[in-house]
Protein backbone atom coordinates (compact mmCIF):
# COMPACT_ATOMS: atom_id res chain seq x y z
CA UNK A 1 0.00 0.00 0.00
CA UNK A 2 2.97 2.30 0.51
CA UNK A 3 3.79 1.99 -3.18
CA UNK A 4 0.16 2.82 -4.03
CA UNK A 5 0.36 5.92 -1.84
CA UNK A 6 3.62 6.91 -3.49
CA UNK A 7 2.01 6.59 -6.92
CA UNK A 8 -0.55 9.20 -6.01
CA UNK A 9 1.48 11.45 -3.70
CA UNK A 10 4.99 11.32 -5.13
CA UNK A 11 6.57 14.21 -6.98
CA UNK A 12 8.37 14.19 -10.29
CA UNK A 13 11.66 14.83 -8.48
CA UNK A 14 11.09 11.85 -6.16
CA UNK A 15 10.32 9.59 -9.12
CA UNK A 16 13.40 10.82 -11.00
CA UNK A 17 15.57 9.99 -7.99
CA UNK A 18 14.03 6.50 -7.79
CA UNK A 19 14.61 5.99 -11.53
CA UNK A 20 18.28 6.92 -11.12
CA UNK A 21 18.69 4.33 -8.37
CA UNK A 22 16.98 1.69 -10.51
CA UNK A 23 19.45 2.45 -13.30
CA UNK A 24 22.26 1.61 -10.87
CA UNK A 25 20.44 -1.64 -9.99
CA UNK A 26 20.21 -2.46 -13.72
CA UNK A 27 23.93 -1.88 -14.22
CA UNK A 28 24.89 -3.97 -11.18
CA UNK A 29 22.50 -6.73 -12.25
CA UNK A 30 24.09 -6.79 -15.70
CA UNK A 31 27.57 -7.07 -14.16
CA UNK A 32 26.39 -9.88 -11.89
CA UNK A 33 25.14 -11.72 -14.97
CA UNK A 34 28.62 -11.38 -16.48
CA UNK A 35 30.15 -13.12 -13.48
CA UNK A 36 31.68 -10.05 -11.83
CA UNK A 37 32.46 -10.06 -8.10
CA UNK A 38 29.19 -11.33 -6.64
CA UNK A 39 29.89 -10.38 -3.00
CA UNK A 40 30.73 -6.79 -3.89
CA UNK A 41 27.74 -6.53 -6.20
CA UNK A 42 25.37 -7.93 -3.58
CA UNK A 43 26.59 -5.24 -1.19
CA UNK A 44 25.84 -2.66 -3.89
CA UNK A 45 22.40 -4.20 -4.38
CA UNK A 46 21.76 -3.80 -0.67
CA UNK A 47 22.58 -0.11 -0.90
CA UNK A 48 20.54 0.44 -4.06
CA UNK A 49 17.61 -1.66 -2.88
CA UNK A 50 17.38 0.30 0.37
CA UNK A 51 17.74 3.61 -1.47
CA UNK A 52 14.94 2.67 -3.84
CA UNK A 53 12.61 1.62 -1.03
CA UNK A 54 13.52 4.70 1.00
CA UNK A 55 12.69 6.95 -1.94
CA UNK A 56 9.33 5.24 -2.49
CA UNK A 57 8.50 5.40 1.22
CA UNK A 58 9.36 9.11 1.20
CA UNK A 59 7.23 9.60 -1.92
CA UNK A 60 4.28 8.09 -0.05
CA UNK A 61 4.37 11.11 2.26
CA UNK A 62 3.16 8.83 5.03
CA UNK A 63 4.79 9.50 8.40
CA UNK A 64 3.95 6.07 9.83
CA UNK A 65 5.46 4.27 6.83
CA UNK A 66 8.63 6.32 7.13
CA UNK A 67 8.92 5.49 10.83
CA UNK A 68 8.56 1.78 10.00
CA UNK A 69 11.27 1.79 7.34
CA UNK A 70 14.24 1.37 9.74
CA UNK A 71 12.63 -1.79 11.16
CA UNK A 72 12.01 -3.16 7.69
CA UNK A 73 15.55 -2.25 6.65
CA UNK A 74 17.01 -4.11 9.64
CA UNK A 75 15.06 -7.24 8.73
CA UNK A 76 16.02 -7.01 5.06
CA UNK A 77 19.68 -6.57 5.96
CA UNK A 78 19.60 -9.86 7.85
CA UNK A 79 18.05 -11.45 4.77
CA UNK A 80 20.79 -10.04 2.51
CA UNK A 81 23.42 -11.55 4.81
CA UNK A 82 21.98 -15.07 4.55
CA UNK A 83 23.68 -17.62 2.30
CA UNK A 84 20.35 -18.74 0.83
CA UNK A 85 19.57 -15.21 -0.24
CA UNK A 86 23.01 -14.70 -1.75
CA UNK A 87 22.54 -17.80 -3.91
CA UNK A 88 19.02 -16.79 -4.89
CA UNK A 89 19.99 -13.18 -5.49
CA UNK A 90 21.87 -14.19 -8.60
CA UNK A 91 18.46 -14.31 -10.30
CA UNK A 92 18.30 -12.06 -13.34
CA UNK A 93 14.73 -11.13 -12.39
CA UNK A 94 15.71 -8.87 -9.48
CA UNK A 95 16.03 -5.71 -11.55
CA UNK A 96 13.08 -6.41 -13.83
CA UNK A 97 10.72 -6.91 -10.87
CA UNK A 98 11.68 -3.59 -9.35
CA UNK A 99 11.38 -1.90 -12.72
CA UNK A 100 7.91 -3.36 -13.36
CA UNK A 101 6.70 -2.19 -9.95
CA UNK A 102 8.12 1.26 -10.54
CA UNK A 103 6.48 1.50 -13.98
CA UNK A 104 3.13 0.58 -12.39
CA UNK A 105 3.70 3.33 -9.82
CA UNK A 106 4.34 5.83 -12.59
CA UNK A 107 1.12 4.72 -14.32
CA UNK A 108 -0.73 4.97 -10.98
CA UNK A 109 -2.17 1.52 -11.57
CA UNK A 110 -3.13 0.52 -8.03
CA UNK A 111 -4.13 -3.07 -8.73
CA UNK A 112 -1.02 -3.77 -10.79
CA UNK A 113 1.16 -2.25 -8.06
CA UNK A 114 -0.46 -4.51 -5.46
CA UNK A 115 -0.15 -7.61 -7.66
CA UNK A 116 3.50 -6.96 -8.53
CA UNK A 117 4.46 -6.14 -4.93
CA UNK A 118 2.82 -9.33 -3.63
CA UNK A 119 4.67 -11.36 -6.28
CA UNK A 120 7.96 -9.66 -5.43
CA UNK A 121 7.57 -10.26 -1.70
CA UNK A 122 6.61 -13.91 -2.19
CA UNK A 123 9.42 -14.54 -4.68
CA UNK A 124 11.91 -14.88 -1.84
CA UNK A 125 9.88 -17.78 -0.56
CA UNK A 126 9.05 -19.47 -3.84
CA UNK A 127 12.39 -18.99 -5.60
CA UNK A 128 14.82 -18.53 -2.76
CA UNK A 129 13.34 -20.90 -0.20
CA UNK A 130 13.94 -18.22 2.39
CA UNK A 131 11.03 -18.74 4.76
Amino acid sequence: EIFVLAAHRGTQAEFEAAAAVLEQVRIANEKLGQGDNADELIERFWTYDMQFHQLIYQASHNAVANRMLPLITKTLYQLYRSELFRKWRKSKNFYSRHQMIFEAVLRKNDEEIRKLCRAHISSGTTEGGLL
